[in-house]
């Protein structure tokens, strides 16, 4: 299914039983896949431009706000892999700066795989939604309001020695924008072994 509003062309895996669905994900601008899990999806549709899955009793409208019906949206990703310029030479990674523009505060651990490990992040992530102040309902003076986008860019501390690296982070985010833009990353090149 192609969705024009996301620039996203959707391969969707239905199975017999369980909540194994997953949807293989292009994205038709820049070509990159990602693969999209937990929806529960037997089939999808385009109707009056938005995206539909039909699921074991149950129809659901995609992309339909900033959550996951009421829940926290995870996300784990994993950016392609570097030799950062030398691929002959072994290099300790030591801190990364993922940049991201929100209009909250997700949770946001990064880390660096290496040498084509492909293995994901098990830590745990904490994330509670912001409380804004709602019109007509909220005390003037008082109540917080929501705002833009702004940056969050927070360094972390990463450890690993490889050849090549590839950044990871695991996001966690309710009721907010997240769009991660950019990422520093410090290391040492060693000599070739």
């Amino acid at each position: 299914m192609y969705y024009a509003g996301e620039n996203q062309l959707y391969l969707n895996v239905p199975v017999n039983e369980g909540n194994d669905q997953q949807q293989y994900v292009m994205n038709t601008i820049s070509k990159s896949w990602c693969n999209f899990t937990g929806w529960e999806a037997n089939c999808w549709d385009i109707f009056a431009a938005s995206p539909y899955f039909g699921g074991n009793t149950v129809v659901c409208k995609a992309w339909n706000g900033n959550t996951d019906n009421g829940n926290n949206i995870n996300g784990n990703c994993l950016q392609a892999f570097s030799a950062y310029g030398n691929p002959g030479n072994v290099k300790r990674f030591s801190m990364i700066r993922p940049i991201f523009r929100s209009d909250g505060t997700p949770a946001i651990l990064g880390s660096m795989n290496l040498d084509f490990n492909i293995s994901i992040s098990t830590a745990s992530l904490s994330f509670s939604a912001p409380t804004s102040g709602l019109w007509d309902s909220a005390v003037w003076d008082t109540a917080t309001w929501g705002g833009g986008l702004s940056v969050i860019q927070n360094w972390q501390s990463v450890y690993g020695v490889g050849y090549y690296g590839a950044p990871q982070m695991q996001i966690s985010g309710g009721g907010i924008q997240v769009r991660w833009v950019s990422t520093d990353i410090v290391y040492e090149t060693g000599a070739i072994l």
